[in-house]
């Protein structure tokens, strides 16, 4: 009797699982940086110092999303939320840049986002904060990702 108690036990815990299809693991932010591009290529920038004008690129790979395994394959649901900040706390930029639904017929293992956005001739010249949210639609979840860039005068 204690083995079908057992059994049943597993059965129902592992069954919420089963039924949505999500991975039961926590969104995590895999690598995060900042980027240029040369003949099509991203070649990862050593700064965060970025100039008045400039177009500011940055490359976010996430895992431990969620998935509803469908019978075409896998879909995935995930909004990426971009806002931008002042040294002194005042949003001064915010959109959503990416709000896909998508089944793939192959589980990736980990969802890739590029990511720009142009700093005007006449941003002030100091710190930002730049602060991203991916939403995952199936797993229920946000990942808040914060970086800072410095802003210096044209050159």
């Amino acid at each position: 009797m204690k083995r079908l108690y057992a059994l049943v036990f597993v059965v129902a815990f592992l069954l919420p699982f089963c039924s949505s299809g999500k991975q039961p693991q926590e969104m995590k932010l895999k690598d995060f940086f900042f980027y240029e591009e040369k003949d099509g290529k991203m070649i990862k920038r050593d700064s965060n110092v970025y100039h008045q004008g400039d177009v500011v690129k940055f490359y976010i790979e996430i895992v431990g999303f969620g998935y509803r395994k469908t019978d075409k394959g896998y879909e995935i649901r995930v909004a990426e939320i971009l806002k931008v900040y002042t040294s002194d706390g005042d949003l001064i930029h915010q959109r959503e840049v990416v709000n896909t639904k998508t089944t793939l017929k192959e589980l990736p293992p980990y969802l890739g986002f590029k990511t720009k956005f142009g700093l005007s001739k006449g941003v002030r010249i100091g710190l930002y904060r730049i602060e991203v949210d991916i939403v995952d639609g199936i797993g229920k979840t946000t990942l808040r990702i914060e970086k800072n860039i410095k802003v210096k005068g044209i050159i």
